[in-house]
């Protein structure tokens, strides 16, 4: 239901089931599941603020970017969960827009949290947008759940590459461009099966620098800094950087009883 008073809605929740193919191996909420449902309650409440996708194509043109993301995951859903996502606006400088989330189970205890920045572009120039009647509807709502703005992750210095590998069909999004969902993918599918046996994922950081469509080579480098690896995708064509990223990596603490959860 659209909101028709034109008050700002401040924030809104949605509830999410967990569901097998939402899970790893370990029947544990994936993470890029986690970021699917995140992007959709963002969608949901920008539309209700009246300045959902479909409202910026028609009226404007233009549509919405995810430009840096954060979470931290305090202890991931598990298959058959009900979770509720809360989400709110925190505001803008007039070209970025910060959105936070929080990650609820049913007994009301925090799982996760999550901080992004967005801006607005134009579908014809690609380029960024400014938009003060927007900016009205994206009022400041709510705390911050982490300190401070997120910062500029810094470049690679001496990677290790994967293979290069065309974008596939199912990595596009409404926009026909890469979703960021699936550059968090590729990032994590850089590592083995033993290694995500013994580590599970306890933050995750990604920078969005350029837009790619289907069809475009790419390659993922990656690097390791103590428990933090850092990675980063590359446009074949002209090595282009399109994304960076740095996870957090947490031992599991029983393996063995994520093998039989």
């Amino acid at each position: 239901m659209k909101n028709t008073t034109g008050e700002p809605v401040l924030s809104y929740t949605h509830d999410y089931e967990v569901l097998s193919y939402h899970c790893d191996p370990y029947t544990n909420l994936r993470i890029s599941s986690l970021c699917i449902f995140m992007q959709e309650i963002a969608w949901l409440h920008s539309d209700r603020m009246q300045i959902g996708w479909k409202t910026l194509m028609e009226n404007s043109n233009c549509f919405w970017a995810l430009t840096r993301l954060k979470l931290e995951l305090f202890d991931p859903p598990k298959w058959g969960d009900t979770i509720t996502i809360k989400t709110w606006s925190r505001g803008t400088d007039g070209i970025q827009f910060f959105r936070d989330w929080q990650v609820f189970d049913s007994q009301g205890k925090v799982r996760a949290v999550g901080s992004s920045i967005w801006i607005i572009m134009s579908a014809d120039t690609r380029h960024v947008q400014r938009n003060a009647h927007l900016a009205e509807k994206f009022p400041l709502q709510g705390e911050q759940v982490f300190p401070g703005k997120l910062k500029k992750i810094k470049p690679l210095t001496g990677p290790d590459f994967s293979a290069y590998s065309q974008i596939r069909y199912s990595e596009l999004d409404v926009n026909r461009h890469m979703n960021n969902v699936s550059y968090l993918t590729r990032f994590l599918d850089e590592e083995s099966e033993e290694f995500r046996s013994k580590y599970r994922i306890k933050e995750a950081e990604l920078n969005f620098l350029r837009e790619t469509g289907g069809g475009t080579w790419v390659r993922v480098g990656s690097e390791k800094h103590e428990d933090t690896k850092h990675y980063a995708i590359y446009r074949k064509r002209d090595e282009a950087e399109l994304c960076r990223g740095k996870i957090v990596w947490q031992a599991r603490e029983d393996s063995s009883a994520e093998n039989n959860g």
